[in-house]
């Protein structure tokens, strides 16, 4: 079984902000157009598998399927094709957007699952679906940064946050058509509220109003980006004191 924070899904989180960094060794030296040609098909592939992933649950008998609410529209999703493009037009805002909103919301989705997903068989559709696609947003992420394909600065951080915004704007644009036409419960980007998540149902009840509920969040995110450029440099930081002190042993 796998459920959040027991011993499969930490191996999992391991596994996913680890691999990244392994990958980076192994195309040190590459050029840029290989290592975005690598980045390239690591999302065409995470893309095609949680297409498999969404095709083999709307053929589960004990999953309530439904077309319009399964589209790759949520802030998860939309990085898997958002990073195709962003690798074939090399746009390192949406490279940014990647690392900056995209780990921190496939993480949020692996801590707080929907209640169809916590507590599942390891090997079913379910698990290797639903944790494996929102790890593979969290490597993808990284492999932005760890190929050093995007800058990890405060600039970036706030450009991410604009993106941010601008993508869950057109995702409640998305929402209002959905509504008025074959889906009156969409919610993609939540910009319509989720009663499962606590925060959301918090936030919605200060301010009732659909996408500027999500106000706080955003705000949040600024202070969360600026805290991952901070990791970021820490680790650099760490990188350049240790490739330091190994050319001093040599030289001794």
């Amino acid at each position: 079984m796998i459920t959040p924070f027991n011993l499969p899904w930490f191996v999992l989180i391991t596994l996913s902000f680890s691999l990244p960094f392994f990958i980076a060794r192994k195309l040190e030296g590459k050029s840029r157009k290989e290592k975005l040609f690598f980045v390239k098909w690591f999302s065409i592939v995470s893309a095609l598998l949680w297409v498999l992933y969404k095709y083999l649950l709307s053929i589960d008998p004990n999953f309530s399927f439904v077309f319009w609410k399964e589209l790759p529209l949520q802030p998860c999703n939309t990085m898997l094709w958002l990073g195709i493009i962003a690798c074939i037009l090399d746009n390192e805002t949406i490279m940014s957007y990647g690392y900056y909103i995209g780990i921190p919301c496939a993480l949020l989705a692996l801590m707080m699952p929907e209640s169809g997903f916590i507590s599942v068989s390891i090997l079913s559709n379910k698990a290797i679906g639903y944790y494996g696609t929102h790890a593979l947003v969290v490597m993808q992420g990284l492999l932005f940064v760890s190929l050093g394909l995007c800058k990890i600065d405060y600039k970036s951080a706030i450009r991410s946050v604009v993106f941010f915004i601008f993508m869950a704007f057109c995702a409640h644009v998305v929402n209002i058509l959905l509504r008025v036409t074959v889906y009156p419960e969409a919610t993609y980007y939540y910009t319509f509220g989720f009663d499962e998540n606590f925060l959301l149902r918090v936030f919605k009840r200060f301010i009732p109003v659909p996408l500027l509920y999500m106000t706080p969040i955003f705000i949040a995110s600024v202070f969360v980006t600026c805290l991952e450029t901070l990791i970021i440099r820490f680790l650099k930081r760490m990188k350049e004191v240790s490739a330091t002190n190994r050319f001093v042993d040599r030289a001794l």
